[in-house]
């Protein structure tokens, strides 16, 4: 930064604008990384889900895609699992803004005390179904 010839006349003037100024840190890569072995999931940056449905277990996760208060509806394939009336229902964003995280999943996940292994799963397929917004690494 150069200091013009009216601020080295007052430095401390100077001084106090550059305190002042505010500085961001550079916006973190999103990113997930997944230990199986140690059954870890670090989310950092702000990794966002894609509107999707997904049913796993006897879960089914909502981050948009189905209109507000509905539960899912129709025919359910074969080995889908349990019926809605059967499962956890898990809405992720039920007004449809766009902008499900990572992180509220996985701490409704957590609320609902799934193991770790299964939420692991739930994020690999996702990732598998390109409905994650961040890179993923998973260590075996």
């Amino acid at each position: 930064m150069k200091v013009s010839d009216i601020e080295k006349g007052d430095p401390a003037a100077f001084l106090s604008r550059v305190e002042s100024l505010d500085l961001f840190a550079p916006r973190s890569e999103s990113r997930v990384q997944i230990n199986r072995n140690t059954r870890t999931i670090a989310i950092s940056g702000d990794v966002e889900i894609l509107p999707t449905v997904i049913s796993y277990r006897d879960l089914t996760i909502d981050t948009g895609r189905m209109q507000p208060g509905q539960p899912p509806a129709g025919e359910r394939p074969a080995g889908a699992g349990p019926s809605p009336e059967q499962s956890h229902w898990i809405a992720l964003d039920p007004l449809r803004r766009g902008k499900t995280r990572l992180a509220d999943l996985v701490q409704s996940l957590d609320q609902l005390q799934v193991p770790a292994e299964d939420q692991i799963n739930i994020i690999i397929e996702l990732h598998r179904l390109g409905k994650l917004l961040g890179k993923l690494q998973v260590e075996e």
